[in-house]
């Protein structure tokens, strides 16, 4: 699941000589030390995301197959080229992480089958409040909906994985005990460790596992009663929790028919997710229209304020020639060309009267 110490985790991998490609996607704000991810396999989950109409934050199940169509039988053939790839650079040794792929991990045991490749799987938990407050800070997503994602994420990890070789790791228990799980994945994966006293064990256990990596904590107890919380979250993280205790086997029947039956009860609200997903992309929409509308206004206040800032020029301009010398000079050489005109169309409107009179009188005589 997303914000669950993947990051840590995977960078761990390394100190066991695990290659993780050389194209992993670059560190950012909210994860300052690198996600480990390549960049590959962020690229293929997302293109079988959008086949599927569905995106990393939506609420959707684990497919349980792959429709055979043009685009998903090429994205098959992609991953198989990328992974093929990727093995041959590593030395037969390769591991990736993405959090996109719980919910697509099908996908990839078709691609592993289809390879012959001898998978392990790491399943890393952390406190879900720690999870839905990441979540939160950085994406925004409602707390309620977050919790829905991590059943969504952590059931088929669990489910998809049965039978499978695999290790449950708590992201608190690597902050505060680095190297008794560094052993754990060593044994489960069947890969030598360094001694702890070696410079890369030490620098990921002083360096890179800094106290400012984690950024809240909570109790097992403030879970239970954390009302936004469905009751299924924290009965999947305390079994989970015991399993990566060593103390509860995740292959034990019980525990197999517990997550079976956690899984149908989550699908009976498959409709009300449908429909919540509806309702997220109107809302989108919205969002997407009123962003395009202040948009226009703002284009809208700049050219008035364009037209504002024009007509103050002109008018600027007009005042320095309201004020110039020669403006002055102007004015009054029209007023002296006024009073001209007007004293000469009196002379002659006095001129044509006296020209009238005389006429008179000489048609008397």
């Amino acid at each position: 699941m997303h914000r669950s110490g993947t990051s840590a985790i995977t960078y761990a991998l390394t100190i066991l000589v695990i290659n993780l490609g050389n194209k992993l996607y670059p560190q950012g704000f909210d994860n300052p030390k690198g996600f480990w991810e390549d960049k590959e396999v962020i690229k293929i989950n997302n293109k079988l995301l959008s086949y599927m109409n569905s995106k990393y934050d939506q609420l959707d199940f684990a497919w349980d197959h792959f429709k055979n169509n043009s685009k998903i039988n090429n994205l098959k053939l992609e991953a198989k080229k990328f992974l093929t790839k990727r093995l041959n650079e590593s030395d037969g040794i390769y591991g990736f992480k993405d959090p996109r792929t719980c919910r697509l991990i099908n996908f990839w045991k078709e691609i592993f089958q289809c390879l012959g490749c001898n998978v392990s799987y790491i399943i890393c938990i952390r406190n879900p409040m720690s999870v839905v407050k990441s979540l939160k800070k950085r994406n925004n997503i409602a707390e309620e909906k977050s919790y829905i994602l991590w059943l969504q994420h952590t059931i088929p990890a669990v489910i998809c994985t049965n039978g499978c070789n695999r290790i449950v790791i708590n992201y608190d228990s690597l902050i505060d005990q680095p190297y008794k799980q560094l052993e754990r994945l060593s044994h489960a994966l069947g890969l030598s460790l360094p001694s702890r006293n070696t410079e890369t064990v030490i620098k990921f256990e002083k360096e890179f596992l800094s106290l400012d990596l984690r950024h809240s904590m909570f109790s097992f107890s403030e879970l239970l009663q954390n009302t936004q919380a469905p009751k299924s979250v924290a009965k999947i993280y305390k079994i989970l929790l015991s399993v990566s205790k060593d103390v509860k086997n995740l292959d034990s029947t019980i525990l197999k028919n517990t997550f079976k039956k956690l899984s149908s009860e989550l699908e009976a609200f498959t409709s009300i997710f449908s429909y919540s997903n509806t309702l997220e992309k109107k809302i989108l929409n919205q969002h997407k229209d009123i962003a395009s509308l202040n948009e226009k206004i703002v284009d809208l206040n700049q050219a008035l304020s364009n037209r504002n800032k024009k007509i103050a020029e002109l008018n600027h301009s007009l005042n320095k020639i309201h004020n110039s010398k020669a403006w002055v000079l102007i004015q009054t050489l029209r007023k002296v060309y006024f009073l001209l005109r007007g004293c000469t169309n009196n002379f002659y409107l006095r001129t044509s009267i006296k020209k009238n009179k005389n006429n008179n009188n000489s048609k008397k005589y």
